[in-house]
């Protein structure tokens, strides 16, 4: 990714102080992480169940640590990562704020607020960045078409897609393919 998406995620920090994790917590989630980064890259037989159930162990995690301290805060951002979660499971499908904020239980109002505060962007960018990360991983290890990378990540149309990836990673996916050794 380009140096000033970095430097903008890295200076908004929006879940600074909602919640502490003792050392055992962290290396769990970090642990947890790196399974699902694993399975979405190497997309061997049956990638999709094995990184949904990480992500949700990840979730289920998180879900106890803020039960430890179940703040009217700390219920709404619960909520948020339900919302998360199916947006995971269904990264290749439309988004429908409507239904997000149903899951959440909130008004769409209230989602899209919480959403942004919590996670620093709105559901559409989080799911443009979210698809942009699983490319770059398709990227790397598999020699698909980029045409079929784009509709795989959920993205109707490979000239968005290409436009998206530029924006986001700072090039073009051919340009970052020949840059991982891949082109």
């Amino acid at each position: 990714m380009n140096t000033n998406t970095a430097t903008s995620r890295t200076s908004r920090q929006p879940a600074r102080g909602r919640l502490h994790l003792n050392g055992k917590e962290l290396a769990q989630i970090i642990e947890l992480v790196d399974r699902l980064e694993t399975e979405l890259i190497a997309r061997e037989p049956g990638f999709g169940f094995m990184a949904t159930a990480a992500f949700m162990q990840i979730i289920g995690v998180l879900s106890r640590c803020y039960g430890r301290n179940p703040s009217p805060d700390n219920r709404a951002l619960l909520r948020i990562g339900e919302a998360l979660s199916h947006l995971e499971r269904n990264i290749q499908n439309e988004v429908n704020l409507e239904e997000l904020a149903s899951i959440a239980n909130m008004s769409r109002r209230s989602f899209l607020r919480i959403f942004q505060s919590a996670t620093g962007t709105s559901p559409l960018a989080w799911l443009i960045d979210r698809r942009i990360q699983l490319a770059c991983g398709m990227l790397r290890h598999t020699d698909k078409r980029i045409t079929e990378i784009a509709f795989d990540v959920g993205f109707n149309d490979s000239n968005y897609f290409t436009r998206q990836f530029r924006k986001t990673a700072g090039c073009s996916p051919r340009e970052y393919r020949m840059r991982q050794g891949m082109g």
